[in-house]
């Protein structure tokens, strides 16, 4: 996930997330447990696959134009 960021004349910055907080507590099963010290849950439009073992997160952006928040969330573990 990458924002193009613009100051002024300037050449254009690419950012990444490094760390995301919160939860979407309007989702039922929010937060699933995939494997052992992994949990996965979404904040906004964003799936966050955290290791509770190495503190280190992994992202999917599930959008690309306006940003809409995740209603429901499934996980299937296979």
């Amino acid at each position: 996930m990458t924002a193009n960021v613009f100051f002024g004349s300037s050449p254009s910055l690419e950012i990444e997330p490094k760390f995301v907080f919160g939860l979407n507590s309007n989702v039922p099963g929010n937060c699933l447990y995939w494997k052992n010290d992994v949990i996965v849950y979404p904040a906004m439009s964003v799936i966050v696959i955290y290791n509770l073992k190495n503190n280190t997160q992994r992202f999917i952006n599930l959008t690309e134009g306006p940003r809409n928040a995740i209603t429901a969330m499934a996980l299937n573990t296979n």
